[in-house]
């Protein structure tokens, strides 16, 4: 893998490209730990989404929500990250075990972006069913 970062002092925006792949950077745009962040959260979402397709619950939708902690000093390093993966899907306690074991293979086996950050993990699972009788947690 390879990447490239060029900045502009006219713009001030930041270009980074890697391989094919863009993304431009400006004042409005997330910081870089904010980015990082978002990758973990991209990264695990789409394990879980894989993992479950192949395990084929029948899954509507997958939310990952993130909560961090940072050191006071600097480096500020995450020190603690909590994840709360929300699965919507009928009939949540029949798959309940299948999407434990989904969160947990990202988790301790797959997910590249949080293995590079040494951050105590916790998460948390919050089923949603979809079936006919309505929304429900």
């Amino acid at each position: 893998m390879q990447a490239h970062l060029k900045w502009d002092k006219d713009s001030g925006v930041y270009e980074m490209v890697s391989g094919d792949r863009k993304l431009i950077l400006d004042e409005n745009s997330p910081r870089p730990m904010q980015l990082l962040l978002m990758s973990i959260m991209s990264c695990t979402a789409m394990d879980v989404v894989h993992i479950l397709n192949r395990m084929r619950v029948p899954f509507e939708k997958v939310e990952v929500e993130a909560h961090a902690e940072r050191a006071p000093e600097h480096p500020k390093v995450f020190t603690k990250i909590k994840l709360i993966y929300r699965v919507h899907l009928p009939q949540p306690e029949k798959y309940r075990r299948k999407v434990e074991k989904a969160v947990n293979l990202s988790k301790n086996k797959f997910c590249s972006a949080s293995a590079n950050v040494n951050a105590e993990y916790d998460y948390e699972i919050v089923l949603i069913d979809t079936g006919s009788s309505g929304q429900k947690e």
